[in-house]
């Protein structure tokens, strides 16, 4: 179980938002998001806005064809991924060229090339925005 006040939330949410800044993500972009109802979705979920982009929730649960169709017309940049479903991200990007993954998870994952940042490496540059 995570907890954390609404302080340290905030905290979170504007050390992602400024690491994705640093990553590229500007105002207009989409960034796909593959994950579970945790703490890191909950702070992509404002973070990704926060910089005027767009956050597409891809729904886990369609056949790889659907996905990738969806992702292919969204247009999407980058790609949040839940570690758990870094199998099925790494399917999808043989079919759509993202610029990143950003893996959500404390823990340090391997992961088949690309350009991956993990969440837990980008959010000690806590800042105000």
């Amino acid at each position: 179980m995570f907890r954390h006040n609404y302080a340290k939330a905030y905290e979170r949410i504007c050390a992602m938002a400024n690491a994705l800044e640093e990553l590229g993500i500007k105002v207009g972009d989409v960034v796909g998001i593959m994950g579970f109802n945790t703490h890191r979705f909950y702070e992509s979920y404002f973070s990704v806005p926060g910089l005027g982009a767009a956050l597409l929730e891809l729904n886990i649960r369609l056949p790889p064809a659907d996905l990738s169709y969806v992702v292919e017309h969204s247009g999407a940049k980058a790609l949040f991924v839940d570690d758990l479903l870094l199998p099925m991200a790494e399917t999808l990007a043989q079919q759509h060229e993202f610029e990143f993954f950003v893996v959500m998870s404390d823990r340090e994952v391997e992961t088949n090339g690309g350009r991956v940042a993990m969440l837990l490496s980008l959010l000690p540059k806590a800042t105000s925005r």
